[in-house]
């Protein structure tokens, strides 16, 4: 199914902005960034018991055994069993960089109503990921291992419902080219923002979650995880990059919920692999420290 053809000048009424407005924008990204460079210099400098920061503190290596650390890494196999995972978090990372902000641009159906959108999407994400933290932290506290399965299959949920709700209410070739299509449901600022939000939501839980399973997935090395991971989630996101200009919205679901849906099923599998390893070794220091014990 195309598009049909765009309303001649419509292009024209996209919001343009001003010399004045561009470097306010520039000077408010380098304060913000200034900003943040100088409160992570002032952080306090005390240890912090399994961080990565913690780990081999005086170990020294060279570029080339490092490269082939982390080579090692992309290749274990408990990297691979979460590739899944990590797959989907990529997928889940191009679709609110990239895809939905794109479709909001080329839906001329809202573009031309609200020359703010992308504000409204911005401060709806923002939103979405402040409400995650205030549900997530207590929830994390109260609950054993809620970062492990009970977070990702939060996220899963949240996805499947922002991908239902976008492709209802987004034009289907929105996100690879102007259209003045309709969709499902009429598009409107409310599922902007509604989308928007679970965005934030979403990825707010992804990464913590991601943060979690990498701190645990390979004891000792989880620097080394965080690399592996994030080359996994890179490599995903940049090849929908460029298959985005023949993907459309409904296109996107289905490749995106089919990922999330994998991924539950396979990270479960995983998850427990990880928990029966841990197991085993707390099983085998329990009994070497017995054994200690009846020596002494």
């Amino acid at each position: 199914m195309h598009a049909q053809p765009v309303e001649e000048g419509v292009v024209q009424k996209y919001r343009f902005y001003s010399e004045s407005e561009t470097r306010w924008m520039c000077g408010l990204l380098f304060s913000s960034c200034a900003v943040s460079i100088v409160m992570h210099a002032c952080f306090p400098t005390r240890d912090v018991d399994k961080s990565v920061a913690s780990e081999h503190p005086h170990e020294r290596l060279s570029l080339k055994r490092q490269v082939v650390a982390i080579s090692s890494v992309l290749v274990n196999p408990y990297i691979i069993m979460f590739i899944p995972r990590f797959l989907n978090h990529g997928l889940f990372l191009s679709f609110f960089t990239n895809v939905y902000p794109t479709s909001l641009q080329y839906a001329t159906i809202l573009a031309n109503k609200h020359p703010y959108l992308t504000a409204y999407y911005a401060f709806s994400m923002c939103a979405g990921t402040a409400v995650s933290g205030l549900i997530v932290t207590p929830l994390n506290r109260r609950f054993h291992d809620f970062g492990l399965r009970p977070l990702y299959y939060i996220t899963i949920g949240v996805q499947l419902l922002t991908y239902t709700i976008a492709t209802l209410t987004v034009p289907n070739w929105s996100t690879a080219k102007p259209t003045s299509d309709g969709a499902f449901i009429e598009p409107s600022i409310i599922w902007v923002c509604l989308v928007a939000f679970l965005l934030g939501f979403g990825d707010s839980t992804n990464t913590s979650s991601n943060t979690v399973i990498c701190s645990r997935l390979l004891p000792g090395r989880a620097s080394h995880t965080y690399s592996a991971a994030r080359f996994y989630i890179g490599a995903t996101a940049s090849v929908i990059f460029f298959c985005s200009p023949w993907l459309s919205m409904r296109a996107h679901a289905a490749i995106l919920t089919a990922t999330a849906v994998i991924s539950g099923i396979s990270f479960n599998f995983a998850v427990r692999k990880v928990e029966k390893r841990d197991e085993n070794k707390e099983n085998e220091t329990s009994i070497a420290s017995e054994e200690t014990v009846k020596e002494i």
